[in-house]
């Protein structure tokens, strides 16, 4: 597949791996998340690793991602406007935006973060894989109910 394009179906699989990915996240099933970076990285805004291989993404969600009555963060993720680039080596690159949406209990539900994604994905025995997340948070809400640490304290 080195130098070709990608076909609709390569398309839709990529959609659909960032799809499982979100719906990971929504369910509060941190070990999920983790097994869809079991050969990849997460990477922040700047394009350091926080966290590379299953247990060591597991464990920053773990840590890093409140869970409520039900188990779960409460939350909505909503990733938009995939494009994805075909690489000249088979991989591609995938860029979409994220939207955030979170209610917990009966409070209102309320965008609490949008941003951006840029992943680079290659085929694993016949399978689209992450190989690298970068996250680029752009705007920040309330995330008080949705993280253990204040976002504004990175990089201070």
């Amino acid at each position: 597949m080195a130098g070709m394009g990608l076909t609709a179906v390569d398309r839709f699989e990529i959609a659909e791996l960032l799809a499982r990915y979100s719906a990971a996240v929504d369910d509060g099933d941190f070990a999920a998340v983790g097994a869809l970076f079991a050969g990849g990285e997460l990477r922040d805004a700047e394009d350091r690793v926080v966290a590379a291989g299953a247990a060591a993404v597991t464990d920053l969600f773990a840590a890093t991602t409140q869970r409520h009555g039900s188990g779960t963060p409460e939350t909505v993720h909503l990733v938009t406007n995939l494009v994805v680039e075909p690489q000249p080596d088979g991989s591609a690159v995938a860029r979409s935006r994220f939207l955030v949406l979170q209610q917990v209990g009966s409070g209102a539900l309320e965008p609490i973060v949008t941003g951006r994604y840029v992943d680079r994905l290659e085929r694993d025995q016949g399978e689209w894989v992450f190989r690298s997340r970068r996250m680029e948070p752009a705007i920040w809400g309330d995330v008080a109910r949705h993280l253990t640490f204040d976002p504004s304290s990175i990089g201070s």
